[in-house]
């Protein structure tokens, strides 16, 4: 253990005692989040949760009990002076959204053996079709470096009760959290990365529109307000960026189909693509059969670059973005001047969006935003480039 000064500079100590009141007063009267605590063990550990919407920080504290936990999260996170708040005071460890950044790492292995509790998710994104996403690979390594306990912990009802589709919607009316022990130290020590890996995705694997549609989350006919920024593809005639929503309903503009996104949930009138996780499949199998060396999407995108000192985006000007088999170049202005960025499709496997409106992208340090409405689509065309060109390699 780390003497009390060395604990002071690594974590907030009173201030997560605050919060976790705070917590469980929310939990009380606003979220109603059933807790299942089904692990118990002496030693700090890490948590490794599944990413469901930007509440999931409040189910982690009231999982933990009365457990310290500190929190992993993206730098950009602090881009309100809310966020940059409640970061400071915690001291939470911010790393890069998808980087290498081993003085993050150190600060994950100094938090531990101070005796504190880590919380991340491996996933590094919220989910955008409900269903627990990739897990990076490098999550493996990082447990076994470590070596302490690992408890994993699943979120269900979070995805429906603030829609990624319209984060203005809320439904605060049946979720859990549910955590366990996944590894203990002799298992660390025991098993291959790769069989950690394998084991993580199995434990932290959620559908959450199978937990939607089995407790009816879903109210009010302005639940489908949105939807057609996520889903874009017309199940009938597969048409792009024809659908319109209004009250509950999706209406294609050139096939003229119309299908319900009902009350519980369900794509109703849609055939066999009756929930949001299998008509968003749809759409990766398109983006994935147009995945080849000739391949191009270009779009048309405001740049805005991240601000701690705001904190926030600060516009750096517009251009086109242009997605190929290298990867995806940005051509326009940036802060007065005419320039380039370039994003190496191998350092790509993943992209942090929201439907309809921007996309983020890390490098160097910095982190990039382009704003444009057809961000979904051209996430889904880069994952599939990646995972057909870069995949193996990053293995």
């Amino acid at each position: 253990m780390q003497n009390t000064e060395s604990l002071k500079q690594i974590y907030g100590k009173r201030f997560y005692g605050f919060f976790r009141f705070v917590v469980k007063i929310y939990n009380a009267f606003v979220l109603h989040a059933k807790i299942r605590r089904a692990y118990k063990t002496d030693k700090p550990y890490l948590m490794l949760i599944n990413h469901q919407s930007y509440y999931d920080f409040f189910y982690v504290v009231r999982l933990a009990g009365k457990d310290y936990v500190n929190f992993v999260v993206a730098d950009k996170m602090s881009n309100t002076k809310r966020n940059r708040w409640f970061i400071k005071n915690l001291k939470a460890i911010t790393r890069g959204q998808f980087s290498s950044d081993f003085t993050s790492i150190k600060k994950i292995k100094a938090t531990l053996d101070a005796g504190i509790s880590v919380a991340m998710f491996p996933e590094g994104k919220i989910t955008a079709d409900g269903v627990t996403g990739k897990i990076t690979k490098s999550t493996g390594k990082l447990v076994k470096w470590l070596g302490y306990p690992v408890v994993a912990a699943n979120i269900r009802g979070a995805y429906s009760q603030n829609p990624v589709w319209n984060p203005a919607l809320h439904y605060h009316k049946k979720s859990e959290i549910e955590g366990r022990l996944l590894f203990s130290e002799e298992d660390i020590k025991r098993l291959s990365v790769a069989e950690i890996n394998a084991a993580i995705e199995q434990a932290l694997y959620v559908n959450d529109n199978v937990y939607t549609a089995e407790n009816r989350i879903f109210r009010g006919a302005s639940r489908a307000d949105g939807l057609e920024k996520l889903l874009y593809t017309c199940p009938f005639c597969n048409s792009e960026y024809e659908l319109s929503a209004s009250k509950g309903k999706l209406t294609c503009g050139k096939c003229g189909a119309t299908f319900e996104y009902t009350s519980d949930g369900l794509i109703a009138g849609a055939g066999e693509y009756d929930r949001i996780d299998k008509l968003y499949g749809l759409q990766k199998e398109i983006a994935a059969k147009r995945a080849d060396e000739s391949y191009c999407l270009l779009e048309r995108a405001v740049c805005s670059v991240f601000d701690k000192e705001l904190p926030g985006y600060r516009n750096a000007g517009e251009g086109t973005l242009l997605l190929n088999r290298d990867g995806i170049r940005y051509t326009g202005t940036i802060d007065g001047s005419r320039g380039e960025l370039f994003f190496e499709l191998k350092n790509l496997p993943a992209i942090p969006f929201a439907a309809g409106r921007l996309i983020d992208i890390y490098k160097d340090g910095k982190n990039y935003r382009f704003g444009f409405e057809k961000s979904t689509r051209f996430v889904l065309a880069a994952e599939a480039m990646f995972d057909k060109f870069c995949a193996q390699s990053a293995e």
